[in-house]
C-alpha cells in the first residue's frame, strides 16, 4: 500500500456494497423522506448511500452531523425494488449505521441511549404514559397478546388492542414489555443486542408454555417466527376472526379513513383494508408507509418524523378524508408524538382504536 493509500474504513464486504451503487438515482423517486423535504438531494437514498461511500474510503471525517444524516432514513425499503443493480440501498444505510458503532462512533445521544432505554423499560421518547396509564390484563394461557414497548407511549392504542384480542380472540396480553423483539435496536445499528432481546422474549416465551403468539406489532410477528415461534399480526388474526359485519360501520367514518400501511408486512395491510372494506368504511391507502423505523428517526431527529406526519395529514385533507388510521402501532407513537400541539385537521389513530369502534358488540 503507498502513502497515499488509505485502510476503508468500514468492512470491506460493505465498503464493495456502497460502489456497485452506480447513483442513476432510480431509488430516489420512490423515498419518501426525500419528497417530503422538498427533494434534497442530501436526503435520498442515493445521498445516503454516496455519504456512506465517502466515510468507507475516508474522503471525509466521521463527525458527529455525518453519523446523525444517516438516521433520517426511515428505512421503508421502497428504495430497494427499484434497483436496477439490485444494490439495496436501505441495506447498505442499515449496515453503515451497525458498522459505525462497531467503530466506536457515537450515533445521535438519543439513539445511542435506545439500547439502555428498551432494557431499563424508560420510555423511548417523551412525552410518554404515566405509570399506571398501562395496566394489562393478567397473562395466562397457551395464547397470549404481545404487544411491545410502544405501550409506554401509546396506551391508548394498546388498550385497544388488548380489549379486541380478549373480546373476539379470547386472548390475554402479556403483562410485560420486556424484553422487546429486538427490530428497534437492529434498525438503529445495535444487531447484538437486537439478537440478545429477541432472544431472551422467545426464551421468555417457550418457558411460559406459549404455544400462540398474537401480536400488534407486525415486524415483532416477523422477527418471531424468524426465532421459531408461531406468531400471526392482531390484524391478519381479527380479519379471520371476521370481527365487523356490513351494518355495523359507523356515520362518523363515511367520509373515509387514510390507510397508512406498513412498509414490511403485506399481509397486515391486506388485513385491515380488509376489515375496514367490509365494515363499509372507504379506504384509501396513504402514499407513504410507516413502520418501525420511525421510532429510530424520531430519536434522531423528530422534525423528519414532523414534516412525514403532516404530509400525510395534508393527504388525507386533500382527498376529504376524516381520519388517518397507522397499521403500524409504533409509527402511529412517533408520529403523535411528533404532532403534538399541532394544528392538523385529520384524526389521527392507530387502526386497533380504529377498529375498535367500526367492530359488532360482543
Amino acid at each position: 500500500m503507498s502513502s497515499e493509500e488509505k485502510e476503508p474504513l468500514f468492512s470491506e464486504d460493505l465498503t464493495r456494497g456502497l460502489q456497485f451503487c452506480l447513483r442513476c438515482g432510480e431509488c430516489n423517486l420512490h423515498c419518501p423522506v426525500h419528497r417530503t423535504l422538498q427533494f434534497n438531494e442530501a436526503y435520498s437514498p442515493r445521498g445516503w448511500v454516496n455519504l456512506a461511500s465517502m466515510l468507507a474510503l475516508r474522503d471525509i471525517p466521521v463527525f458527529i452531523d455525518k453519523i446523525e444524516h444517516m438516521y433520517i432514513s426511515v428505512l421503508c425499503g421502497r428504495c430497494d425494488p427499484p434497483c436496477p443493480y439490485d444494490v439495496r440501498p436501505s441495506e447498505l444505510i442499515l449496515r453503515t449505521r451497525k458498522e459505525l458503532i462497531d467503530l466506536g462512533y457515537v450515533p445521535p445521544l438519543e439513539v445511542a441511549a435506545l439500547p439502555r432505554k428498551i432494557r431499563t423499560n424508560l420510555p423511548l421518547f417523551e412525552p410518554a404514559a404515566q405509570e399506571g396509564a398501562w395496566s394489562p390484563p393478567e397473562e395466562g394461557g397457551s395464547s397470549i397478546l404481545y404487544l411491545g414497548r410502544w405501550v409506554l407511549n401509546s396506551p391508548e392504542a394498546a388498550v385497544a388492542a388488548s380489549e379486541l384480542a380478549m373480546r373476539w380472540l379470547s386472548v390475554p396480553s402479556l403483562a410485560d414489555s420486556r424484553p422487546s423483539c429486538g427490530e428497534v435496536l437492529r434498525l438503529a445499528g445495535y444487531f447484538d443486542e437486537a439478537r440478545e432481546e429477541l432472544e431472551s422474549l422467545s426464551e421468555i416465551l417457550r418457558e411460559r408454555g406459549v404455544e400462540r403468539i398474537v401480536t400488534a406489532c407486525p415486524e415483532a410477528a416477523s422477527r418471531l417466527s424468524e426465532a421459531g415461534l408461531t406468531a400471526k399480526t392482531l390484524h391478519e388474526s381479527l380479519s379471520d376472526a371476521n370481527v365487523v359485519d356490513e351494518k355495523m360501520a359507523s356515520k362518523k367514518f363515511s367520509r373515509g379513513v387514510l390507510l397508512v400501511p406498513d412498509c414490511w408486512h403485506e399481509g397486515a395491510n391486506e388485513a385491515m383494508f380488509q376489515i375496514l372494506s367490509e365494515a363499509n368504511v372507504p379506504v384509501v391507502y396513504s402514499k407513504i408507509c410507516a413502520s418501525c423505523g420511525y421510532l429510530v428517526t424520531y430519536n434522531a431527529r423528530p422534525d423528519v418524523i414532523e414534516r412525514l406526519g403532516r404530509e400525510i395529514a395534508s393527504q388525507a385533507e386533500g382527498e376529504g378524508l376524516t381520519y388517518v388510521a397507522f397499521v403500524h402501532p409504533a409509527a402511529y407513537s412517533a408520529v403523535k408524538a411528533a404532532l403534538r400541539g399541532a394544528k392538523v385537521r385529520p384524526k389521527i389513530l392507530d387502526a386497533f382504536q380504529l377498529l375498535l369502534q367500526v367492530a359488532r358488540k360482543a
